[in-house]
């Protein structure tokens, strides 16, 4: 087959390569950074990827046991991080001028009638502020995990739907799989090939990255080399994910194809990669910014941490997770890849930066081995009944619990079955260490803000109030997508979110509204006729809003 080569793959094959900064890792640092792996001997593949200035280093810890081929390549699957490579694919055409980015989407997007596309622009896309409702979580919301077989024609007809966007395009930032999914349709409309067959030939082959491609149904490979595990007591079982969707969650790569990619960025770059690192900007001006930090053109995140410029990415999919943390001024680039069923495993690459940057961090902002701790106090009743119950973040629907378990408080994050011991400072402050960094939980007027990384959060303790629970007990079912749920009474007479024989707490904030612990079915506001009858509910969570839900009878469903 005979491939021509447009103006931006002829672009990235002419990078000229700058002088790279004299950086080397000395055999201390290599043991220190050899330490924070040695609990994966025996796991299925961990393997870690440094480029230092003048030093590659790259190494893989795995256990025989599970088919790991340490030595050898071993593809890895990217969820998350995904998006980036997305986004290069959008910036490339916009380079050529075979798009605009504030063109609607509606020119090329036509047949993708459920959603309200109307008014949305690549560039909306791009910041996470089209407003459309999630995908991932539409999938969750359905039933759709990562084992069950997923394509292209599945996502389209999920957006069949009638959803309600979320908000006015370009007023509000929500980071969303919707985007980056529907970024590829473009890609693939613009160009007349499968979305994997273009970026393949346009991006992938020109940097000589031949193990990355985008998984679809046209470029499909199954076997071993996608296979991830998870860990259930003590024990690692397999794990195929069977989502094949491109744009959203489907790139396939290598550690040493992802450090060509990455080192693209510390040495000479095209107009497309320093395109990239840029910050995004919404229509108002404002740049857009998530928790993690301000979003980039690339689809990743970054801010200042400890006086030195961080831009990093993360991606979970399977049992695969995977993390990268770039230092542009300190000519830095560290690569993270695991099919352990670790889920975050950014702690790792951080723990790098930590080991390699500690004597370039500001004074006033030590690496976690040198900056002094915060002092701790006993817990006492009056911390404990402070903090105790539950919480609730009105912004993104996110749900908390603080609970006193064999006298120490435990945050309960119930939506990815986490949990973590918090450290009274005083009677108003809580420290809490996680994976990705250390926290710390303010008491603020029947709430507390957490802080600890690029921005705040504020969460508000639940009061749940009495309710006529007669009323509301039953079942309710969506009639468009043929979903049901229950309401019943659980332990202690409590009110419950019962979906699939899951049974969740529900509180009663007032006004015909609730807060439960599942996270599809996380604010519950109900529909009452003028006899205060039940009609039923509307649904909202992270990523919808007012999904409606009938009441009816059992008989009505079976």
């Amino acid at each position: 087959m005979k491939v021509c080569l447009n103006l931006s793959t002829l672009m990235l094959l002419l990078l000229f390569v700058v002088e790279a900064q004299a950086q080397t890792i000395s055999q201390t640092e290599q043991k220190r950074i050899d330490s924070l792996f040695m609990d994966f001997h025996d796991t299925p593949s961990v393997t870690y990827g440094i480029i230092y200035g003048d030093d590659k280093i790259t190494k893989t810890f795995a256990s025989d046991d599970y088919n790991c081929r340490k030595g050898q390549k071993e593809f890895f699957r990217m969820g998350g991080m995904s998006p980036h490579f997305t986004s290069y694919a959008i910036h490339q055409l916009a380079f050529e001028n075979r798009i605009q980015l504030d063109d609607r989407i509606s020119e090329y997007l036509g047949d993708v009638t459920g959603l309200d596309i109307g008014g949305i622009t690549i560039m909306d896309l791009l910041t996470h502020s089209s407003g459309l409702p999630e995908y991932w979580a539409l999938k969750f919301l359905n039933g759709i995990d990562d084992g069950v077989a997923f394509g292209k024609k599945d996502a389209d007809e999920l957006f069949q739907h009638s959803f309600r966007n979320l908000n006015a395009p370009g007023e509000k930032v929500a980071t969303s799989g919707t985007g980056a999914y529907l970024l590829s349709r473009i890609v693939e409309k613009i160009s007349g090939m499968s979305f994997s067959r273009y970026t393949r030939e346009n991006i992938f082959i020109p940097l000589k990255m031949s193990d990355t491609y985008f998984i679809d149904e046209e470029n499909n490979i199954a076997g071993n080399e996608l296979v991830s595990y998870s860990k259930e007591n003590d024990s690692y079982f397999p794990q195929i994910v069977k989502h094949v969707d491109a744009g959203a969650a489907g790139l396939v790569t290598t550690l040493d194809d992802l450090l060509i990619w990455f080192g693209m960025f510390q040495k000479g770059k095209s107009d497309v990669f320093k395109k990239m690192d840029e910050e995004i900007h919404l229509r108002n001006g404002k740049v857009a910014e998530v928790s993690n930090g301000k979003i980039t053109n690339g689809q990743q995140y970054t801010y200042k941490m400890k006086g030195i410029l961080k831009v990093w990415d993360y991606g979970r999919i399977g049992g695969f997770a995977s993390s990268v943390f770039r230092f542009p001024s300190e000519d830095l680039c560290i690569v993270v890849l695991s099919k352990n069923g670790l889920g975050y495993n950014g702690y790792l690459g951080m723990g790098i930066a930590d080991i390699l940057l500690e004597n370039k961090y500001e004074k006033e902002n030590q690496s976690p081995e040198k900056k002094q701790k915060k002092k701790t106090i006993a817990l006492n009743r009056q911390v404990s009944n402070r903090f105790s119950g539950a919480y609730f973040n009105p912004a993104n629907y996110n749900y908390r619990e603080i609970k006193l378990v064999d006298d120490t408080l435990r945050y309960n994050v119930p939506d990815y079955n986490e949990s973590y011991n918090l450290l009274p400072v005083s009677k108003d402050e809580l420290a809490i260490q996680v994976p990705s960094g250390d926290y710390s939980l303010t008491w603020d007027n029947d709430g507390y803000i957490l802080s600890g990384g690029p921005t705040t959060h504020r969460y508000e303790k639940i009061s749940s109030q009495p309710v006529n629970s007669g009323k509301i007990i039953g079942d309710y079912f969506n009639d468009e997508m043929k979903l049901v749920f229950s309401i019943e009474k659980g332990e202690g007479g409590k009110l419950s979110v019962l979906e699939k024989g899951k049974s969740s707490p529900m509180n009663n904030v007032g006004q015909g509204n609730f807060i439960s612990g599942n996270s599809k079915y996380r604010f519950l506001s109900f529909d009452y006729d003028k006899e205060g009858k039940v009609n039923g509910i509307y649904v909202s969570a992270r990523g919808y809003e007012r999904i409606f839900f009938q009441k009816i009878t059992a008989a009505h469903h079976n």
